[in-house]
């Protein structure tokens, strides 16, 4: 028989037993893992070799990434390469070697002739490159540091990355002086050279002594420099080579992985998903003992329904089957978890999915991904638009969901309602491992699905009693005229009287600010003010957290909204860099700084007194209290960052005392059409509204909408502009009677669709 159709035949004939074993493993499972495990005891002879190799490729690869982070403060992103900073350090450390090299080499050929000795030391031929290469090594260091303390060089590739502004300055000018002297050196050299072969070399020895004595200063202090720039060298070295072993490492584990990976593909498949090969190495689940097939006494038991049919077998299965054991991969997993990625963010209806992009722009612009654990979107209207965010966990319903909750509802309004209700059971389920840490949750919801989300909210906060729970929602004088809308707020206000939500954060998309840039950028504005309040406590300590800053104005107003401003930094040719040179002009040690206190008072000056700057017709009160937060384009790391934060406090706490502060870095946003400008500051000030502003503004005649407060506050005039005067108060309201709790009569459709089927759920 020919080879190939032999090799044919046997391929075929493998296949055929495999069919048949597997169809005898679904018949039997007792037979399938009978079948496995003989082969998964002899696959562990190559899953320990794999694993070690792993774990080995594991650790180079975490050498590798905690070099790259060095200096503190460095981090590794996906947009730039690292490697720049590793050939970086590479160069710096063969010049550095040089260097030492090239000294040592020149002392042991000196050292025999200062002490009688024979004049000359045996070396191999290799030292002479280095003391050739000795002098221009020198003036390549020198510059190098002039460079770093000039600002020029990346942070990866410096030699002293924490150094303050004093200590950069005199270590520049060191340098500088030393590169001058390198300079003076090398012409010298070099006309000795000439006069040495030109002319008489008794006649060049005259410029020997001074050619040595600045030898003696430059190399000098070129080997203070050297030292601790091998150690920085050694460290790209130290990333070359453990990058080197972790693709090696991991090479050779795929290698070794084939054949363990192809027995564990017949191991699931005979056995179910019972056994695995890789019981250890990857974490696999825990499987149980198969039960024994022989009868536990005398009466032969064949099958369940055997067993069952003893009162007393039966009471025992049923007492073991209730008893549901903690898996321990699901208890690593919750230990495991970050505690301070604990936020959330909904966006319901049409106004949601206008602030939906804006959001996911700004958690990328504020690197906010590491503070959100989970997002939802629902807006059926929008079948095309992507509903997840990287690197956050998306509880948005699919299609046949959406689809399933409009078989119990006969509108929108109901399918909607049910589809929010089952969103309280993810986030019970996703957020159980917070339940004792404070949590923001922030929901952008339209007007006219406030009414749907009642039950949400109060959900949320009875079984996650510490979370700070804001709405945000976007009203115009049209939208007060709907009778779900008037509902949907009045049923707000009665849940932030319980507690059950912090504050209601009201926008309007024909205020002042809106009309004067547009209802887009007020929408971007009120991303980055709500996702900059979500990290801030991350970006200094003496910010104040989410859920403190709407906890004070609990007690203030159910309501409060947003003023915007944002002005252009003037960056320059940043002076700094430069100052330390001893001819130079301009300020020094300050750059833009300077510019950005200068910007942060003039959008502090306009979101507090100017009207353009209201996202809502409502003026801020000097009686009542105000957060104003800031976002400056400077880093983190940058020490001006603390004294931009203290700076900014100073300036709201001499000058407005009824305000606070909080500082988040990032850079702002711009208007519409702004020309130039690359970096921004921008501030806005969140504070509450005047009681009963509502119906007031909106010019409602006989809108029957639960008070903000009781009917004993007076109501404020309002002037043409849309601002309320703090000065005039003229007329009370008439006195009404307000209800403790949540309205229970509906007054819209929408309202009693809800109420039924709450009541029918319960």
């Amino acid at each position: 028989m020919p080879v190939p159709i032999l090799v044919a035949a046997t391929i075929l004939a493998a296949l055929v037993l495999l069919i048949v074993l597997y169809r005898r493993a679904r018949y039997s499972p007792l037979f399938g893992d009978s079948l496995a495990f003989p082969m998964i005891f002899v696959a562990r002879i190559l899953v320990k070799p794999q694993g070690m190799l792993e774990k080995a490729a594991h650790y180079s690869n975490g050498v590798v990434e905690k070099s790259l982070r060095y200096p503190p403060g460095v981090t590794v992103t996906d947009d730039a390469w690292q490697g720049v900073a590793v050939i970086a350090r590479i160069i710096l450390f063969v010049v550095c070697s040089i260097v030492l090299t090239g000294d040592v080499y020149g002392m042991l050929q000196r050292l025999p002739l200062l002490f009688g000795g024979a004049g000359t030391v045996s070396l191999p031929g290799s030292f002479v490159i280095p003391s050739a290469l000795l002098f221009i090594c020198m003036s390549a260091l020198y510059g190098a540091v002039v460079l770093e303390c000039a600002g020029l060089l990346p942070t990866g590739a410096h030699l002293f990355p924490n150094m303050t502004d004093k200590a950069r300055k005199w270590l520049g000018i060191l340098c500088a002086i030393g590169f001058a002297l390198s300079l003076i050196f090398a012409v010298l050299f070099w006309v000795f050279s000439a006069l040495y072969i030109t002319v008489d070399p008794d006649t060049a020895g005259v410029l020997a002594i001074p050619i040595f004595a600045l030898v003696g200063i430059i190399l000098t202090g070129a080997s203070v420099l050297s030292l601790w720039g091998l150690c920085v060298g050694f460290l790209g070295m130290i990333s070359l080579v453990f990058w080197l072993l972790y693709c090696g490492l991991h090479t050779v584990a795929g290698v070794v992985s084939v054949v363990p990976s192809l027995i564990d593909v017949f191991v699931q498949h005979m056995t179910q998903g019972r056994l695995s090969v890789y019981g250890d190495l990857l974490g696999h689940d825990p499987y149980k003992v198969p039960a024994s097939p022989f009868p536990a006494s005398r009466r032969s038991i064949t099958s369940q329904t055997d067993i069952l049919a003893l009162p007393e077998l039966a009471a025992t299965i049923d007492s073991v089957r209730e008893v549901v054991p903690i898996e321990t991969t699901e208890l690593e997993e919750t230990t495991t978890m970050n505690p301070d990625k604990n936020a959330f963010i909904g966006f319901v209806g049409e106004f949601g999915s206008h602030e939906f992009p804006h959001v996911a722009q700004a958690i990328d612009k504020l690197r906010a991904t590491e503070s959100i654990l989970t997002s939802y979107f629902l807006e059926r209207a929008l079948t095309h638009v992507q509903t997840s965010i990287a690197g956050i966990g998306d509880l948005s319903h699919a299609n046949p969901e959406k689809s399933l909750s409009m078989l119990h509802g006969a509108t929108e309004d109901e399918g909607d309602h049910t589809l929010l209700c089952d969103l309280g059971h993810k986030l019970a389920e996703a957020y159980h491992h917070l339940i004792a840490i404070p949590a923001p949750f922030a929901h952008f919801i339209d007007c006219r699905k406030l009414v749907n989300s009642i039950d949400l909210l109060e959900s949320n906060k009875r079984r996650l009693p510490l979370i700070s729970q804001v709405v945000v929602t976007s009203v115009s004088e049209l939208d007060m005229q709907n009778k779900g809308v008037q509902t949907g707020i009045a049923d707000l206000v009665a849940l932030q009287q319980e507690g059950f939500i912090d504050s209601v954060i009201v926008l309007d998309p024909r205020s002042p600010f809106a009309y004067s840039y547009g209802e887009e950028t007020q929408l971007r504005f009120l991303a980055q003010m709500i996702l900059s309040l979500i990290i801030a406590h991350k970006h200094d300590p003496h910010n104040t957290s989410f859920s403190s800053v709407f906890g004070q104005f609990s007690s203030l107003s159910p309501f409060t909204t947003v003023s915007f401003a944002s002005q252009v930094v003037a960056v320059g040719n940043m002076p700094k860099r430069w100052s330390w040179l001893p001819l130079s002009t301009g300020s020094s040690g300050t750059g833009y700084y300077a510019d950005i206190l200068s910007q942060v008072r003039e959008a502090t000056d306009r979101v507090l007194l100017e009207e353009d700057t209201h996202s809502f017709p409502a003026q801020v009160r000097s009686d009542v209290g105000c957060m104003v937060l800031y976002n400056i384009p400077i880093e983190l790391r940058d020490p001006r960052f603390s004294a931009c934060v203290r700076d900014n406090s100073l300036y709201v706490s001499s000058h407005y005392p009824f305000a606070s502060s909080i500082t988040v870095r990032g850079n702002g946003c711009s208007y519409p059409h702004q020309l130039g400008g690359r970096f921004l500051v921008q501030a806005s000030c969140l504070y509450p509204l005047q009681p009963a502003i509502f119906p007031k503004l909106q010019g409602v005649r006989n809108v029957k909408v639960t008070p903000l407060y009781p009917t004993s506050t007076q109501v404020e005039t309002v002037n043409g502009n849309g601002n309320v005067p703090t000065q005039k108060q003229t007329r009370k309201p008439k006195a009404t009677k307000v209800s403790p709790t949540r309205q229970k009569q509906a007054t819209g459709s929408t309202r009693r669709v809800v109420r039924r089927n709450t009541k029918q759920a319960k």
